[in-house]
């Protein structure tokens, strides 16, 4: 019995993976407004600043622990 619980969720979930993958796909396909496009710019602006802050900072502490 145990093993037909673990089939139906398998099943389960392969079904709200594959309607949530369709509902992504389907979204992503209508071009975004130009706010939804000012804020993507402005998050991966973002990250990119904080990854180089990263690697800054991480240089300036190794000069420092030598």
């Amino acid at each position: 019995m145990k093993n037909r619980s673990f089939w139906d969720g398998l099943a389960m979930g392969t079904a709200a993976g594959l309607m949530l993958g369709m509902v992504m796909l389907m979204s992503r396909r209508r071009e975004p407004t130009p706010m939804e496009r000012t804020r993507m710019v402005v998050g991966r602006t973002a990250r990119q600043a904080v990854r180089r802050a990263r690697g800054v900072i991480g240089d300036m502490a190794g000069k420092f622990s030598d």
